[in-house]
């Protein structure tokens, strides 16, 4: 430790600090109820109102591009694409037809 006494800061400053407290602490609120408290939250709003653990509901992508890259995002499986659907309805139709072909190339064991 030394003997030196402290600089303080100049109250210019100091008053500056408090300035721009007193204007975050009057920033607009969230106000979303609590459903524990019922209390409001008193977190500072964003521009829509909310704040960022209260800004509800997402309102999706809005540009070609973002609506292709959130469809590949939700991608699972593809079992139900239209691709998979259609595939699927060939080989039934398939299926089907080679089942027709199969009984009228069978021989009819009732004739004498």
């Amino acid at each position: 430790m030394s003997n030196e006494p402290v600089e303080r800061e100049p109250i210019w400053r100091v008053q500056a600090r408090l300035d721009a407290l007193a204007k975050a602490n009057a920033a607009p609120r969230c106000g979303a109820r609590s459903k524990r408290t019922g209390k409001p939250c008193q977190a500072a709003a964003m521009p829509n109102g909310r704040c960022k653990v209260h800004g509800g509901k997402s309102t999706g992508p809005r540009t070609p591009e973002g609506l292709k890259r959130s469809k590949r995002a939700n991608w699972k499986h593809g079992y139900y694409s239209r691709e998979a659907k259609a595939e699927r309805s060939r080989v039934r139709a398939a299926v089907l037809a080679l089942r027709y072909l199969r009984i009228m190339a069978l021989p009819a064991r009732n004739q004498v």
